[in-house]
């Protein structure tokens, strides 16, 4: 037994401190972690302090052990947090007004909450760069924070293996292929990196700020929803974002068997119920 917020905690053999809060309803927040996949540790978001230890340790990656004491939102947890958000906000070209993930992005969310403000530290100077050469996901690498999601979705979810970690003119980079473009890659377009991105780098090419109540953030319930299988590895809701026809995103289905139907042939043909 551990004890994570003066809360006393079961835990199993091999589970993290992660997985003991999430399964006691306790929220440590994260960027980088994957349900289902190993953890990396990458963001660092999840950063808690445990009696005894004189670093704050990453609760995705710490195995739980009987007699730790955790706390989960210190005031040195809090500050690191909003350290780590400030210079991911730093790294990139993340501003939110202007981006297609506006609203629906988990680093602005992140942001909103712990009140990160990078205005105050060296800005980077990659800019937008968006790769729009195949129908169906758009990809930025400026607003990209590597955190690996893409690649966990990709290798070890629908272990297709076209994404990996890579560098470019001594840049960290999220390679398709041989450093390819998505077309060119052997992707098969089953959108699963789309919905494990946190942030803007990769979205739905049909999505828009127009698609989205960007302006007053409230959340907008589905109109229609139909499901079915469009993927080569999941099965998705078509889900509208607004009263618009043409609002429409694909959200993967975790766990659903594989058709081999393509994406985009799907998506042309489907008809809402």
């Amino acid at each position: 037994m551990l004890t994570i917020n003066e809360k006393s905690c079961v835990f199993e053999e091999g589970e993290s401190i992660l997985d003991v809060a999430r399964r006691n309803n306790l929220d440590i927040p994260t960027l980088c972690h994957l349900k289902d996949t190993s953890p990396t540790g990458a963001c660092r978001i999840c950063l808690v302090e445990i009696d005894g230890a004189k670093q704050l340790l990453p609760s995705c990656d710490t195995p739980a052990r009987a007699g730790m004491v955790v706390k989960t939102h210190s005031p040195r947890v809090m500050a690191a947090r909003k350290g780590i958000l400030e210079l991911l906000l730093a790294s990139g070209d993340h501003h939110c007004i202007l981006c297609n993930a506006n609203g629906d992005c988990k680093l602005q969310d992140l942001s909103v909450e712990y009140r990160a403000d990078s205005r105050s530290l060296p800005q980077s100077d990659i800019r937008s760069c968006v790769e729009d050469d195949n129908a169906l996901i758009l990809r930025d690498a400026s607003k990209c924070i590597h955190c690996g999601r893409c690649v966990k979705a990709c290798n070890e979810i629908q272990v297709n293996g076209v994404l990996s970690f890579g560098h470019e003119n001594g840049r960290p980079k999220i390679f398709a292929g041989s450093n390819q473009t998505m077309r060119e890659s052997d992707c098969v377009f089953c959108g699963e990196c789309m919905q494990a991105c946190p942030t803007g780098a990769m979205i739905e090419r049909k999505t828009s700020l127009s698609a989205k109540c960007v302006t007053s953030r409230k959340y907008v319930p589905p109109v229609l929803t139909a499901a079915l299988v469009v993927s080569s590895g999941c099965t998705c809701v078509i889900r509208r974002l607004s009263r618009s026809p043409e609002s429409k995103r694909a959200y993967p289905i975790k766990g659903a068997p594989a058709s081999r139907v393509g994406l985009a042939t799907t998506l042309s043909t489907i008809k809402t119920v």
